[in-house]
């Protein structure tokens, strides 16, 4: 399991939950599962048997919507 925390801003830290919210949204639609743990942190949990190719693929999804969320702003 690991946690990804989203922040309006690196200095002030400042916690973002409608980016948290729309990246779980855009995830789910291409197909990957994201849930929140807290304000704004994303828990990635998959599972032990998860082959290596679809976990990759995953991430990928999970890591192209962070960057388009962070661009809208």
């Amino acid at each position: 399991m690991i946690g990804v925390e989203l922040v309006e801003n690196k200095e002030t830290r400042k916690p973002a939950p409608r980016k948290a919210y729309e990246v779980i949204l855009r995830s789910w639609k291409r197909g990957v599962a994201v849930v929140t743990c807290g304000v704004s942190t994303l828990r990635i949990v998959p599972p032990l048997t998860i082959q290596t190719d679809v976990l990759d693929s995953a991430l990928d999804i999970i890591e192209d919507t962070i960057k388009e969320v962070a661009k809208e702003s």
